[in-house]
């Protein structure tokens, strides 16, 4: 592979640990079917809540989730996901799960709570 694109992907995966370590709470979401409008209303409501929303191959973040010990994420990495990197435990996982009741083009699939992974179910229980 050219080693520019090397770079480019080590610096994403390096970008994504960093967002990891800053964020306790990570949620894998599937967005599939969902219009600008709906994703932006999403993003929106989130921002608000101090939770970061962005789109990444699964396989550089699950490259940065192995690297810090999280091989069980990849479990939840399939298809299109996007991915909320929340400063709050609570908050960003209740701003999509309010979402996703109202809309059920947006599917919750796991992710990462204060380095454990966990399902949509416990996702949903926060």
């Amino acid at each position: 592979m050219n080693n520019k694109v090397l770079k480019t992907k080590e610096a994403v995966v390096n970008e994504l640990k960093d967002k990891m370590n800053n964020s306790p709470t990570l949620i894998v979401f599937e967005y599939r079917g969902m219009n600008v409008a709906e994703i932006t209303e999403l993003r929106r409501a989130l921002r608000v809540e101090g939770t970061e929303v962005g789109v990444y191959k699964n396989t550089l973040l699950e490259r940065a989730a192995e690297s810090l010990g999280h091989k069980d994420l990849s479990q939840h990495l399939s298809g299109p996901n996007a991915f909320a990197f929340s400063r709050d435990v609570i908050a960003g996982p209740k701003v999509l799960a309010k979402f996703a009741k109202r809309n059920e083009k947006l599917v919750i699939k796991g992710g990462l709570v204060e380095g454990k992974v966990v399902d949509a179910k416990q996702l949903a229980a926060l």
